[in-house]
């Protein structure tokens, strides 16, 4: 059969494609090892860490309650519905006790899992939107999340897991959505209702999960211009049945904890403009790394935003721009499109941790509250880099905020080693009372935000001594 020679040329491989499905970012099982291998690697000093906090006491409270009192947390501080957690836990617990490495390889695993399902989220959005080089800026994005010092407190904190797990939910849902976007199939909205209503009896991030979905659908209706009938039927598939599940929960909160808000009890607005300022600086941590700014520093930058001129005058030039976007959303180009769903997203979450305390002082404690938005924010720092045409300056600057962040979480978990150390000493060499009593003066709660004992009313010295050791 006779072919012209211009046809031959289609039959090589373009470059660009090439460089776009990398056969190796096309593997899962790769990717989900290179993730455990860099959280390992990065987390190697703190995997003796994690066992402080209020772990001892949640450890405790399974000796001296039932199963039942157990997982439904009876003599709870804070009202809460955590009934499928507390039951995990009790079973990991129950198989590996306070093995302090094999709490930290659950933990290494469950982040490379996020790892990885960040990666076919991400991937899926820009390949659907477009995006040329979807593989390598989704891969660079996750890559990003996996090093920042943000994650710190989750990865090591053993009384985090709820976060790695809650986030694995989300994160779950939302692909069994954009799978159904694509095929159609109803198996995916039945399998997503199913983690959902699991996730009801989890952590309360699972309150913007419907909103996300939402976010999504609207996001594959307007930006890239799925068919209406297909968007509308996601929404009743997805969103409605996960918004029912939602208050039904509020419904049985109430039933069980009274007139109260999860996890907070009762909230103020006394303050609004303490309120309103405390996602400004959550952006400052995630974005700036202001959690290693110099403390003076620090308290200077806080201090402005105490100010409610300096609150409001911020919303109201963030309002101004979302406006701006919202207007001329259909003549963006698909990057900041993409880049608008995801800080959507990112702020969403912020938001979210609004009621809880805001710490000025320190590493580490906290920052689980930002530990999903800097997931969204890494992505949308790898797209804004790829808009720079010059590809070695593009490199150079991601690879730049990215050793940055390396530097920083090293330095935050040699902190972590260094509690833990000591700690272990403290809890070890501490002499035999004999028929006297011993009088601990000055326990060190910290270092650099990384738990070590602390002074508390029931002995926490005691408590740890007796369960560790």
């Amino acid at each position: 059969i006779y072919m012209p020679k211009a046809q031959n040329s289609v039959m090589k491989p373009h470059r660009s494609n090439t460089l776009t499905n990398p056969k190796y970012l096309n593997n899962p099982l790769l990717l989900f090892v290179f993730f455990w291998l860099a959280n390992f690697i990065l987390y190697l000093p703190a995997s003796r860490a994690g066992l402080e906090g209020d772990f001892p006491y949640w450890a405790a409270s399974i000796d001296s309650q039932s199963f039942w009192d157990f997982i439904n947390a009876k003599g709870a501080s804070l009202p809460f519905l955590h009934q499928f957690t507390q039951i995990v836990r009790y079973l990991f617990l129950s198989v590996w006790g306070y093995n302090t490495l094999t709490w930290h390889l659950l933990h290494i695993s469950l982040n490379a899992i996020i790892a990885l399902l960040l990666f076919n989220v991400f991937r899926k959005i820009l390949k659907d939107s477009h995006i040329e080089h979807p593989y390598a800026i989704s891969f660079g994005g996750v890559l990003l999340f996996c090093v920042t010092p943000h994650a710190t407190e989750v990865v090591v904190r053993e009384m985090c897991y709820h976060y790695l797990q809650g986030f694995i939910f989300i994160l779950l849902i939302v692909g069994y959505l954009l799978r159904f976007l694509e095929t159609r199939n109803t198996k995916y909205a039945w399998l997503s209702g199913i983690i959902f209503f699991i996730s009801t009896f989890s952590l309360e991030i699972f309150y913007l999960t419907p909103w996300v979905v939402l976010l999504v659908i609207a996001y594959y209706r307007i930006a890239l211009g799925y068919e209406r009938k297909v968007c509308l039927k996601s929404v009743v598939l997805f969103f409605v049945p996960q918004i029912i599940m939602f208050f039904g929960h509020l419904v049985l909160l109430r039933i069980v904890w009274g007139n109260r808000i999860a996890h907070i009890g009762t909230l103020s607005f006394s303050n609004p403009v303490g309120l309103l300022s405390k996602p400004i600086l959550y952006f400052f941590h995630i974005i700036f790394l202001g959690r290693y700014f110099p403390q003076t520093l620090k308290i200077k930058i806080y201090s402005v935003f105490e100010s409610g001129t300096a609150v409001y005058s911020f919303y109201a030039i963030a309002l101004l721009l979302f406006l701006t976007a919202f207007l001329f959303f259909s003549k963006l180009q698909k990057k900041i499109q993409a880049i608008i769903l995801f800080a959507l997203i990112s702020i969403a979450f912020v938001f979210l941790a609004v009621p809880l305390d805001f710490a000025t002082i320190l590493y580490i404690i906290g920052d689980r509250y930002i530990y999903i938005p800097s997931a969204f924010t890494s992505i949308i720092f790898a797209l804004l880099a790829s808009l720079i045409s010059y590809r070695p300056a593009a490199v150079a600057i991601f690879s730049s905020y990215l050793l940055l962040n390396v530097y920083y979480t090293a330095k935050t978990n040699q902190s972590t080693y260094y509690a833990a150390t000591i700690t272990k000493s403290l809890l070890t060499e501490v002499p035999s009372p004999g028929n006297k009593k011993i009088l601990l003066l000055n326990l060190p709660a910290c270092m650099n935000g990384a738990l070590m004992i602390r002074a508390q009313d029931e002995s926490e010295f005691k408590l740890m001594n007796n369960m560790f050791y």
